[in-house]
């Protein structure tokens, strides 16, 4: 994030635990996009992912909410923003939107989101299903685990009991992929949908990097 004081800045909420990668190469230019722009933006690791610290069997969700709001805090404080931004990708959505109660965002932009965590539980169990048949593999019964990544029985039992509540902000912008269909829960409030001609395959593909200049466009424009 840039020093300069100014009148907007972004947060980019992340997806997790394998999706976060995937993702990367397509927020990173975001956040370019946006610095030609003038616009500062903060993307961080939520504990447990990347290069954060923490302990991912250790982590619960309740901490990635916290996360969020640390990250909010710290944008405001490098930039000197007057009105903040918030990116969310997919179950990072869910995040946004309870954080979105609590605190003044100006826009929402959210990508291909994820609102319902029994919903991803069933999706993660499903990928990582299909990979352990293809390897003739199986996982550790003993944990709880989303391809390789292992969370605590508590962590597993909180994601399916999360559902969408509400969601508050001046602007609400969703971008879909074409394989995706947005939450009708989040059509109602939307006050933009741009819908990327590009495949994600989030429920299909492990591990291949998702790139395309149409998303990135289409966040260029979604960020006001």
């Amino acid at each position: 994030a840039g020093e300069a004081s100014q009148q907007q800045g972004v947060l980019i909420a992340s997806p997790l635990l394998n999706e976060y990668m995937r993702s990367y190469a397509v927020l990173r230019q975001v956040s370019l996009r946006l610095a030609e722009r003038g616009i500062s933006s903060l993307r961080f690791d939520f504990n447990g992912l990347g290069n954060s610290l923490g302990d991912l069997s250790q982590v619960s969700i309740d901490e990635w909410a916290n996360n969020l709001s640390d990250a909010m805090d710290e944008l405001q404080r490098r930039s000197g923003c007057e009105t903040v931004t918030v990116i969310g990708v997919r179950f990072s959505s869910h995040l946004v939107s309870a954080l979105s109660q609590v605190r003044d965002i100006e826009n929402l932009v959210l990508w291909d989101p994820v609102i319902d965590g029994g919903m991803w539980h069933e999706e993660l169990l499903g990928v990582q299903s299909r990979h352990f048949d293809k390897l003739d593999l199986r996982p550790d019964h003993n944990n709880q685990e989303y391809y390789g990544h292992v969370v605590s029985e508590s962590f597993a039992e909180d994601l399916q009991a999360r559902s969408f509540d509400a969601i508050r902000a001046k602007r609400i912008a969703a971008v879909t992929t074409e394989d995706e269909q947005l939450p009708d829960a989040l059509a109602k409030v939307c006050s933009e949908h741009l819908t990327v001609p590009f495949q994600c395959e989030w429920r299909a593909v492990i591990s291949e990097v998702i790139y395309s200049r149409h998303l990135v466009q289409a966040f260029s424009e979604a960020v006001k």
